[in-house]
């Protein structure tokens, strides 16, 4: 798991963000492209610390996203 996102960004170079789930775990890479995002979890099992999502904002000359936390 440690090299996740390494991997997700060979496999997918050309892409501006990459969205995964399953791992339960927030997490917003941004540092790097493609960003790497992980919403968390919204329900009530192995949340890791409470529901979580993330929001994307897009836009014709600028993306953000934001932490979703509840």
């Amino acid at each position: 798991a440690g090299q996740r996102h390494a991997r997700l960004r060979a496999r997918w170079p050309a892409a501006r963000a990459i969205v995964y789930g399953h791992s339960h775990r927030r997490v917003m890479d941004t540092d790097v492209r493609p960003w790497v995002l992980n919403p968390g979890a919204a329900g009530r099992a192995r949340t890791h610390g409470g529901a979580s999502w993330l929001a994307l904002t897009v836009g014709p000359q600028r993306w953000r996203v934001g932490d979703g936390g509840f």
